[in-house]
Order: structure tokens, then C-alpha cells, then sequence
């Protein structure tokens, strides 16, 4: 699932280098596991012909747009650091340096 693509060792030592914490962590993981469970709970209510498609797209639509202001800060901060790699002027493991504050990427 894809909520499980986090408990990857891998994935979370790159997530502490990036500055996340493990709360922000279990929260994304719980955030996903529940956008799983609300589709698959719509897809069971549209095949089993409980709910219409008409609310189901209106249920989706809803959440979707919940997630995503939720998430507004975290995925613009994903869409930044992936343009400033794919841009190539900065490498994994460049020393950067602002004012008084030194880090690697």
C-alpha cells in the first residue's frame, strides 16, 4: 500500500534529513491510510449500488479537495525541492549556506 511506502528504512532516513519529524511522519502515513480507507469504502458503496455514482464523485471531490488543503505547504514543498534537483545547479550532499546557518542536501 502507500501507506507503507514510508516505513521503508530508506524512505525515512531520507525524510529525517529532509527536517521531517516522526510525528509529521506518522501523520502522513495515518493521512494516507485513511484516504485508502474512504476510497475503498466509496468504491464498495458505488458497486454494491448503495450509494449513486453521482454521490460518490461528490463524496470524492470533497475529500479530495481536504487532503489537499491539508497537504498544500507539504506538497509545495516537494514540487520545490524536486524542481531544484531536476534544474541540475544543485547535486545530493551540496553544502548550502544561509547567512548564519549552514546544511547539506
Amino acid at each position: 500500500m502507500v501507506s507503507q511506502g514510508i516505513s521503508n528504512k530508506s524512505d525515512y532516513q531520507a525524510a529525517k534529513m529532509a527536517g521531517a519529524t516522526p510525528g509529521l511522519l506518522r501523520g502522513v502515513r495515518g493521512g494516507l491510510s485513511v484516504a485508502w480507507i474512504v476510497l475503498v469504502a466509496a468504491w464498495l458503496l458505488s458497486i454494491t449500488g448503495i450509494a449513486s455514482l453521482f454521490s460518490v464523485l461528490t463524496l470524492s471531490g470533497i475529500v479530495g479537495l481536504a487532503v489537499s488543503l491539508a497537504l498544500q505547504n507539504t506538497l509545495s514543498n516537494m514540487i520545490s525541492g524536486i524542481l531544484l534537483f531536476s534544474d541540475l545547479s544543485y547535486g545530493w550532499m551540496t553544502l548550502l549556506s544561509t547567512g548564519a546557518s549552514r546544511a547539506e542536501s
